[in-house]
């Protein structure tokens, strides 16, 4: 297979049938962009994929390794299997037509996890300076990146608009003291070499956060020009715009790539309590030191919870949100319990029929 270039136009010549592997970059409606090194091209699942795809997850996403065979006659290949993905970085799919809440968890939707990116080498976080930072949302971030087991980064982006840059990193490395927190403005250049400085030859970051962060502004800015729309804050509101609407894979003129993801409006955790607690150690920790096993750091004598929030050690609010978080991952457990034994008993009553 080669590639050509005319007029800006990428087609492809195929001299035989050949099974190569090539690198996931973006999608097209039911078309995939792909990548294998000498220029871009589309591809599309064949219908054995999609008879082995039991689920939207194992679809192919940025980042992803895929095989596929040249189609004589066409200008598209066919993408037949995904190699192993060394991690995946996912959250539950979100509700579509509105969503309902339940003793403070959002209910409804598939009991299916989205996979946002795949083989990622560092997964940066980005906080906006200029209204935008939300510690909650910070915590929910590291614990999705906590289970796909990728090093984070957190970027508190905006920092030409605010004051003291320092306070909000003082207040993050507060409930978070393994993850390297750096404050960067695109616009001035502040941190910027910092950022560089993760992107070496060869490596794949993934940029989340909500809408109106930022993350297209530094991606151009990476780029050396615009490849991502910029849109500005709603006034009216204070939130984000979608600028991104798909998630796509760039290429920087130094050798590393990025995957540049929508802003995330509802982050619902596809995880282990493992992962949860890795971001609440300290009250794990503190947990462990009170006098009972099975304390609900309430009213029992001996609480070391209770004691650490006395002495200003521990925030109550915090300890709020690892209930509910846990609340949230138990709640994620018994629905993905339920959803296994409708596949299973759904599979078995077909293997029975077509046994008949």
């Amino acid at each position: 297979m080669t590639i050509e270039n005319n007029n800006n136009q990428t087609t492809m010549k195929h001299d035989q049938r050949t099974s190569s592997v090539a690198q996931v970059i973006g999608r097209l409606g039911d078309r995939y962009l792909l990548d294998a090194g000498e220029g871009e091209f589309r591809g599309f699942v064949t219908g054995r994929f999609r008879n082995q795809a039991l689920e939207a997850g194992q679809y192919p996403v940025p980042g992803d390794l895929a095989r596929y065979e040249a189609c004589e006659q066409m200008d598209e290949v066919r993408i037949t299997a995904l190699e192993p993905r060394r991690n995946r970085i996912v959250r539950k799919m979100p509700v579509s037509g509105g969503r309902k809440m339940h003793d403070g968890l959002i209910t409804g939707g598939t009991t299916q996890e989205q996979v946002l990116a795949a083989n990622v080498d560092t997964a940066f976080i980005l906080a906006g300076l200029d209204g935008n930072y939300s510690l909650p949302r910070l915590e929910r971030y590291l614990v999705m990146i906590r289970h796909a087991q990728v090093p984070p980064v957190i970027l508190l982006t905006k920092a030409d608009c605010c004051d003291d840059p320092s306070s909000y990193i003082e207040r993050t490395s507060a409930v978070t003291t393994d993850v390297p927190i750096h404050a960067v403005s695109a616009y001035t250049g502040q941190g910027m070499d910092i950022v560089r400085g993760y992107l070496e030859p060869g490596r794949v970051v993934v940029f989340l956060g909500s809408s109106g962060v930022g993350k297209s502004t530094l991606l151009n800015t990476l780029y050396g020009r615009e490849v991502q729309t910029v849109r500005t804050i709603s006034e009216k509101t204070g939130k984000g715009r979608h600028t991104t609407t798909n998630r796509q894979l760039f290429r920087l003129p130094g050798g590393a790539a990025v995957i540049d993801t929508p802003g995330i409006r509802e982050l619902q955790l596809w995880v282990e309590e493992e992962d949860l607690d890795r971001v609440f150690s300290d009250i794990v920790d503190l947990a462990a030191q009170c006098r009972f096993n099975d304390c609900t750091h309430g009213s029992e004598p001996g609480c070391a919870v209770r004691a650490a929030i006395r002495e200003g050690r521990l925030s109550e609010p915090r300890l709020e949100r690892y209930r509910t978080e846990q609340r949230e991952v138990e709640h994620l457990h018994m629905r993905q319990t339920a959803y296994l034994r409708k596949v299973n008993r759904k599979n078995k009553e077909e293997g029975t029929y077509g046994a008949e």
